[in-house]
């Protein structure tokens, strides 16, 4: 165990998102999503947790986004935005506004996509992370971003 980190950021996920840079993404998916169908020579990793909003939640506390358009979802119809689509994506838009992260607000969240662009998305994607969440309609991708470049005296 490490202290600070959430216990959800399992060694190989740390890795994975250590090794990520710029513009790459992760999928987040929920149980019924085919992971490793679209995860075509891209690693899975399975993650500790029936709740694909925590796990989501865990990754945004080390991980920087790229800004608007940074947070795409799975939806049964595209140009939803976050409140009129699924549950999941109301909840993660209710967490990106309650974070007091300025980089992190609801507006990274508009990215609502079909089926058949979202596993496009999964196919490109540096990593998967596999949960076992039962609700429906519960797939997300996040573009790593950079760190602000610290001040120099």
């Amino acid at each position: 165990m490490l202290k600070g980190i959430n216990p959800l950021l399992t060694p190989d996920l740390l890795w994975a998102i250590h090794a990520m840079g710029h513009g790459d993404t992760i999928a987040i998916v929920d149980g019924n999503y085919p992971a490793t169908a679209d995860a075509v020579n891209r690693p899975v990793i399975m993650a500790p947790s029936s709740d694909v909003i925590e796990v989501v939640t865990a990754v945004l506390q080390v991980m920087p986004l790229d800004g608007a358009d940074s947070v795409q979802f799975l939806a049964k119809r595209t140009g939803l935005s976050a409140t009129e689509a699924t549950p999941r994506a109301q909840k993660l838009a209710e967490v990106l506004s309650s974070s007091g992260d300025m980089n992190l607000d609801a507006d990274v969240l508009e990215g609502s996509l079909s089926k058949s662009s979202f596993r496009e998305q999964v196919r490109s994607a540096f990593v998967v992370v596999a949960t076992i969440d039962p609700l429906h309609w519960g797939c997300f991708t996040l573009k790593k971003g950079v760190l602000p470049e610290p001040e120099m005296d």
